[in-house]
C-alpha cells in the first residue's frame, strides 16, 4: 500500500478527502455532515461520483497529535482516521483510510 502523506511541518491549508460510496451515489451526501475525526468539513464539491472534502489543517493536525496511537518522537508513522457523515436521508456512512504523517 502506498498511503497518501501528511507533512505535520508543511504550511499547507487543507487536508483534501475523497469519498466514493459503494453504490456511486456521492450525491446523496449531505456536505453538511461531513467530518474528518470530527472536525467538519470546511469546503466541498460533488465531482461526477466523488465527494471532495476540505478540512482546515491545523484543526486536523492538533486532532492527529492526540490521537491514542499518535507517538511523539517518531518521524514517520501511520495514523487510520475516519470521516463520518450522513447521506440526506438521514443513514449514517463511515470510511477509513491509513495515511503516512511526517512528524519531523
Amino acid at each position: 500500500m502506498n498511503p497518501d502523506t501528511l507533512n505535520l511541518k508543511s504550511n499547507g491549508e487543507w487536508v483534501t478527502v475523497y469519498i466514493t460510496l459503494p453504490d456511486g451515489r456521492t450525491s446523496n451526501i449531505d456536505p453538511s455532515t461531513v467530518e474528518l475525526e470530527g472536525v467538519p468539513a470546511a469546503w466541498w464539491e460533488f465531482q461526477d461520483n466523488v465527494f471532495m472534502a476540505k478540512f482546515d489543517r491545523a484543526t486536523v493536525q492538533g486532532k492527529l497529535t492526540s490521537l491514542p496511537d499518535y507517538e511523539e518522537g517518531l518521524k514517520f508513522q501511520a495514523l487510520t482516521l475516519t470521516v463520518t457523515g450522513r447521506l440526506s436521508d438521514g443513514q449514517p456512512f463511515e470510511g477509513t483510510d491509513t495515511i503516512r504523517v511526517i512528524t519531523k
